[in-house]
């Protein structure tokens, strides 16, 4: 039997495409689901996770505690805070200080969870791209007498170690007045060493320097004292002051050096002579001085440099009376031009010798007399010497002119002679005139010699009168008898 629509089941249309599409949908909300789930279980679980550990790039007083439980970066920094030193800087050396030392303890002042809890949980993740430090403080809990105890087994703080700080001065050396400084010593005072110790410790520092803390003593006087300034001043002028010698016309002038040698200042800053120095350089200038009775270089009428002894001319002085002349004008502070003071008195003096320029040169070798006035040769003239067949040669040295005479009697054991011109110059023996001999020079001294004088021709013995002058030296020399230098 036919069945009508009404009694026919309609079944949908359903597209096949359609239904895939949604059902991937399905799927994707699922997945999509599934991941913010995760993600947010992640997130949940570094909420939690950063409520009792430290965040990624996290360091607390330098130390690196990220992803550290708080017990773990406690343990670290308070491992850090046990391994503080402080090094103590002294003048001379530098010590180590550790808190066993002084039975100190180092204490962390800030709890280490609070600062886990200044890091915001809930935004966890940002710390991977961001750097969080954190500092804590330490507290060094000490004894003062812990302290006082360390330092008293110090070697710097033993007396006998200890170099006492001098006060700053003006010194005369080498031929100036300068500023000595004050030297700083190391003379500890153990109380401020105590209180500088206890404020480093405070404020945690890593080092102290004892002498930028004032724990040393000081010198009463620095360089850079006004007294010092006045003293250095007065002493300048003294050096500034004119001291000279003058022998016969020669000046020479008392080195700085020397001066220096022989004042000082004493603590008030006024300059005292020191009579003992003043005594040594008395001695040392007159053993430079002194010429009598020394060896000679002269340079002869022929260009020779010869060294010459004997004689009796020169200058002698008397260190020890000079010695009392030359303190007493030092201690007047003022300019002074002084003869020296002397038992034998020279002719002259110059930088090369006491010879000076006017002399008379007689080369007893060559048996010639020559005469020189402002170093130049004015005369010169033959001669005849003592005898020496007769045992009476004439002594070579130089010898002070003792006098000249005109018309003089010269008298001997068998002898009396008259001469117009009499100039003796070694005792007995002297330059005159020899009316009775008709040659001179040559070898006539061999045999046909004098005394020992030099005899002259007439017009030379007069000329040479009217050249010389009392204590003029007389240079008399055998060429075999001296040494020649060139």
């Amino acid at each position: 039997m036919d069945k009508s629509i009404d009694d026919i089941e309609l079944i949908p249309f359903v597209d096949p495409l359609v239904k895939e599409y949604k059902e991937k949908k399905k799927k994707r909300k699922k997945v999509l689901y599934g991941i913010l789930g995760g993600v947010l279980g992640i997130y949940l679980l570094g909420v939690v996770y950063s409520s009792f550990f430290f965040l990624n790039n996290t360091k607390i007083n330098g130390k690196n505690v990220s992803f550290r439980s708080i017990k773990s970066a406690e343990s670290i920094i308070q491992s850090d805070a046990d391994s503080y030193t402080l090094d103590i800087i002294f003048r001379n050396g530098k010590e180590t200080l550790t808190p066993e030392d002084i039975s100190a303890s180092v204490e962390l002042k800030q709890d280490i969870k609070s600062i886990n809890r200044k890091q915001n949980a809930f935004i966890w993740p940002l710390y991977f791209f961001a750097k969080s430090e954190y500092t804590v403080d330490y507290k060094i809990s000490y004894e003062e007498s812990g302290i006082l105890s360390y330092i008293n087994t110090l070697s710097y703080m033993d007396a006998d170690n200890m170099e006492v700080p001098e006060d700053a001065y003006v010194e005369f050396a080498d031929g100036e007045a300068k500023i000595i400084p004050e030297t700083e010593g190391t003379v500890l005072q153990s109380k401020n060493v105590v209180v500088a110790i206890e404020k480093a410790l405070d404020n945690y520092d890593a080092k102290i320097n004892l002498d930028e803390e004032d724990c040393y003593e000081k010198a009463e006087v620095n360089s850079e004292d006004e007294k010092l300034a006045t003293a250095l001043a007065n002493a300048e002028k003294f050096l500034d002051m004119k001291a000279q010698y003058d022998f016969g016309g020669y000046i020479y002038d008392i080195p700085k050096e020397e001066l220096t040698k022989m004042a000082y200042l004493n603590k008030y800053g006024r300059i005292n002579i020191d009579e003992d120095a003043v005594k040594e350089y008395a001695q040392e200038f007159a053993d430079e001085f002194t010429t009598y009775h020394k060896d000679r270089e002269f340079i002869t009428h022929d260009g020779k440099k010869i060294l010459i002894s004997g004689g009796y001319y020169g200058w002698e002085i008397d260190a020890e009376a000079e010695c009392e002349e030359l303190y007493e004008a030092l201690s007047a502070m003022k300019d002074f031009t002084k003869e020296p003071v002397c038992t034998i008195t020279g002719y002259t003096f110059s930088d090369m010798n006491d010879i000076g320029d006017n002399y008379v040169e007689i080369d007893l070798t060559d048996q010639h007399v020559y005469v020189f006035k402002d170093g130049k040769e004015v005369y010169d003239t033959p001669c005849v010497s003592g005898n020496v067949s007769w045992g009476m040669s004439t002594p070579g040295g130089v010898y002070p002119i003792t006098y000249i005479e005109r018309n003089a009697t010269l008298r001997g054991p068998n002898y009396e002679t008259k001469v117009s011109y009499w100039m003796p110059f070694n005792l007995d023996i002297g330059m005159h005139d020899a009316t009775w001999k008709t040659k001179f020079g040559e070898d006539y001294y061999k045999y046909d010699g004098s005394h020992g004088c030099i005899n002259l021709p007439l017009e030379a013995a007069a000329e040479i009168f009217e050249l010389v002058e009392k204590g003029m030296p007389v240079v008399c020399y055998w060429e075999d008898e001296v040494t020649f230098l060139r």
